[in-house]
């Protein structure tokens, strides 16, 4: 239950309790003796028993009481509620009482309290502090009906929301303050205010009684309007009890969601990959047309929002996710991407039985809900394997040269070790495939020479770099050319040519 629920259900309470006390206020006072079967003058004590904490008895005007006390654990503390403006730490002192003990309390104005356990029983009494000649007020219980009164007034008038009666003919019978600031009438004052004379609020009723239905005022002064969500509960006596609960906050961030909403779907729509964004449910909550577009899946299926498991069985009987070994594991898969989605680091490549390449990447949302992304990069596969497939050759061309070449990229990683260049440097293949490890390695396997640090220091520097021949000696006594050639893209090739017989290029 919500808390405008809890606030509901109390002032229909409260206005529910004013009625009845109101009621029960304007009963004729009656000499002492005078009470008929089942009442109790209002000049007369009252007598409440308790067993425990739950009331087993006392007299007719008992029933007044606990009926007007405020909802409680049990009677006792509702009881002692009541009372507790006019005898402060009530519920405590009573506690104090034990066996045969008994408690006389002289309250706030002309009421007395009388307590005494018996046996198992506690019996509270309420009467008159002086006699009946020289008292000024009714008697016990109207003095306590008429303090709960004065506060379901008070509840009533300082509820911030408007709060009005309307009888079965329709027409406002009471409003609270706020009920007329919100018709531009100025606080007026309390739950009061003058029968039937009062415009409408709100145009119509709630379509039922509890369920919130929005609607716009209609300012006595022709102010500017506003939204309120209007709740209805019947009064017991054909009329209703009616809350407006504003909303003109919540129809403004609605409209924005509204307009937001609108510009990212026509964003979307323009988008070259295809969207599936899922609620907390895991249910779909939004796509665009080209998901539709790419995975075949009908708009209509992606309308009734399906849930991610029902979209990848789709997926799977449209042949438009990888073909599984077997299907346990291709369910357990799902699992796997689910949570890998919602970790915010699932990418993978699927590679479709028609030749397609899709990628497909899971990010999570702010809510706990999962993004799915679908990219048709058939064709950028297909130009990376043609890159690769040249890049290869002519490594292949290089290789069968019979050349000591090798290749470092912008990063200092080599990309190219031809057999020639691994067997001159005793390296395995994959070996010094930094351009920092084997400027090393190189300089372990010959003879002292500065080039070394020249050469350290040229493939850092910004800037053009010129080409450079240097010769070198082998530890061996084998004497070499070192030739080091910029290339695009700030990569360096090393050529290693025995002294002899030198290669121009």
């Amino acid at each position: 239950m919500t808390a405008i629920d809890l606030l509901l259900l109390g002032l229909v309470a409260a206005l529910a309790g004013i009625v009845a006390l109101w009621a029960v206020s304007r009963l004729p006072a009656r000499p002492h003796g005078a009470a008929g079967p089942g009442a109790a003058p209002r000049d007369r004590a009252v007598e409440l028993v308790f067993e425990g904490r739950a009331s087993v008895g006392g007299c007719p005007a008992a029933g007044l009481l606990l009926d007007a006390a405020p909802a409680g654990s049990d009677d006792l503390h509702r009881l002692c509620t009541l009372l507790d403006g006019r005898f402060p730490g009530l519920a405590a002192q009573l506690a104090t009482l034990s066996g045969d003990t008994a408690l006389t309390l002289d309250g706030a104005g002309d009421i007395r309290l009388r307590a005494r356990r018996d046996e198992a029983r506690l019996r509270l009494t309420l009467e008159p502090a002086t006699e009946p000649a020289a008292r000024a007020t009714p008697g016990p219980v109207a003095e306590v009906l008429a303090d709960e009164v004065a506060r379901m007034r008070a509840v009533i008038a300082a509820c911030p929301v408007p709060a009005w009666g309307s009888g079965p003919d329709g027409a406002v019978t009471w409003a609270n303050a706020a009920y007329h600031d919100a018709l531009g009438l100025g606080s007026q004052g309390g739950a009061g205010g003058a029968p039937g004379q009062l415009p409408a609020l709100l145009p119509e009723p709630a379509a039922a009684c509890g369920a919130p239905r929005r609607q716009r005022s209609r300012p006595a002064d022709g102010g500017q309007p506003r939204w309120f969500d209007r709740v209805d509960r019947p009064d017991g006596r054909g009329g209703l009890t009616c809350f407006a609960l504003p909303a003109e906050d919540l129809v403004r961030a609605e409209a924005a969601l509204h307009g937001t909403l609108q510009t990212l779907t026509c964003a979307f729509a323009h988008l070259p990959i295809g969207l599936a964004i899922f609620d907390t449910d895991r249910r779909l909550s939004l796509f665009n047309p080209v998901l539709s577009d790419l995975t075949g899946l009908p708009p209509a299926f992606l309308a009734r929002r399906p849930s991610l498991h029902d979209m990848l069985d789709r997926l799977r009987d449209l042949r438009m996710i990888p073909e599984p070994r077997d299907y346990a594991g291709w369910r357990r898969r799902l699992a796997d991407i689910e949570r890998a989605a919602g970790a915010g680091y699932y990418t993978e490549l699927w590679p479709l039985p028609s030749g397609q390449t899709y990628r497909v990447t899971g990010q999570p949302d702010a809510a706990g809900g999962i993004a799915l992304l679908f990219e048709n990069i058939t064709d950028e596969t297909a130009r990376n394997r043609h890159l690769k497939s040249r890049a290869d050759l002519v490594a292949a061309a290089v290789a069968a040269q019979d050349r000591a070449v090798a290749i470092f990229d912008a990063g200092g990683r080599a990309v190219l070790q031809t057999p020639a260049y691994l067997a001159l440097w005793r390296l395995d293949p994959g070996a010094a495939d930094h351009c920092a490890a084997a400027l090393g390695h190189w300089q372990a396997r010959c003879r002292p020479t500065p080039v070394w640090d020249e050469l350290r220091r040229s493939a850092t520097a910004p800037g053009p770099r010129p080409p450079r021949d240097v010769a070198l000696a082998l530890r061996d006594g084998r004497a070499l050319t070192g030739r080091f050639r910029p290339l695009p893209g700030r990569a360096t090739m090393a050529e290693f040519l025995p002294a002899a017989g030198p290669r121009r290029g």
